[in-house]
């Protein structure tokens, strides 16, 4: 890995990363890694990205690609391998298209993309997380647990903003803790959909949790190409069982009571959380 900080994935940088190799491999031979090495530096450098990787193969259509940096101003991303290769279902419609599949921090990642108009399409995504995998998430607590995510949503090219989109992930065997993942949540499912419609605000709800069960809805807006903007509101009912003694008992000496309704404000990357009584 490199020794760039590792940022969470936007789906924005992956997908510009995938269409600047794509008319290179749509329409060209694969004669020489030399030339394709250049030519995908080339567009890489055009696009505004620096891209390493310490390998490059073809195979047939499918370009691999090993132990891959990419750094755009302050934000980097490290994937321990990607391949890119056509999606000719996108052709016969007449988009242009690939299939990608990753793997990032170990966890294996796919997804087609397609380019029409303005928008850049990402659709069956399906990523496979093992969350003690991932060290920087930037809040005080230890997880553990595999996170899957599926769905599809779709980008604005010009200005990087979701249009729609509708995604769900389960977070199974979840476990969290301050200086390791000792308390058992349970499992967990989080839905988030979209209208088409950037100004309007998308509705997420989340379910779930055995030992610490979880209930609750509310908004995001998407005000910003970087998630961590993005403005989010709701309401989650909490209930702490007695598969966690600890932090049932926490939990009652703070609030008086196991059950508690918690109001969830400001933006992905700077949640409020305020206690609703």
């Amino acid at each position: 890995m490199s020794a760039i900080t590792t940022k969470p994935l936007s789906k924005r940088f992956l997908i510009t990363l995938f269409f600047i190799a794509l008319p290179i491999f749509i329409f060209m031979r694969w004669d020489s890694s030399i030339w394709l090495d250049a030519q995908v530096q080339q567009a890489a450098s055009d696009a505004g990205y620096q891209l390493t990787y310490t390998d490059l193969d073809v195979s047939g259509l499918t370009v691999h690609l090993q132990n891959v940096h990419i750094q755009q101003q302050q934000n980097s991303l490290d994937l321990d391998s990607l391949e890119i290769s056509p999606s000719f279902s996108t052709l016969i419609s007449g988009d242009l298209g690939a299939d990608i599949n990753a793997s990032w921090l170990g966890n294996p990642i796919s997804a087609s993309v397609s380019s029409s108009d303005d928008l850049l399409t990402l659709t069956n995504i399906d990523a496979m997380i093992d969350v003690s995998r991932i060290q920087n998430l930037n809040i005080p607590a230890q997880l553990a647990g595999l996170m899957h995510l599926q769905g599809f949503v779709m980008v604005w090219q010009n200005t990087g903003l979701p249009q729609s989109g509708e995604l769900q992930l389960t977070w199974n065997q979840a476990k969290a803790g301050l200086a390791a993942p000792e308390f058992t949540l349970g499992d967990y499912t989080l839905n988030l959909n979209s209208v088409e419609d950037i100004k309007q605000p998308w509705q997420w709800t989340i379910a779930g949790g055995s030992g610490v069960a979880l209930n609750g809805s509310g908004t995001l807006l998407p005000t910003m190409p970087d998630p961590k903007q993005w403005l989010i509101n709701g309401l989650v009912d909490t209930e702490i069982d007695n598969a966690n003694p600890s932090l049932s008992m926490m939990m009652q000496s703070m609030m008086g009571s196991t059950k508690a309704k918690f109001r969830i404000s400001g933006s992905l990357g700077a949640p409020r959380t305020d206690i609703v009584r």
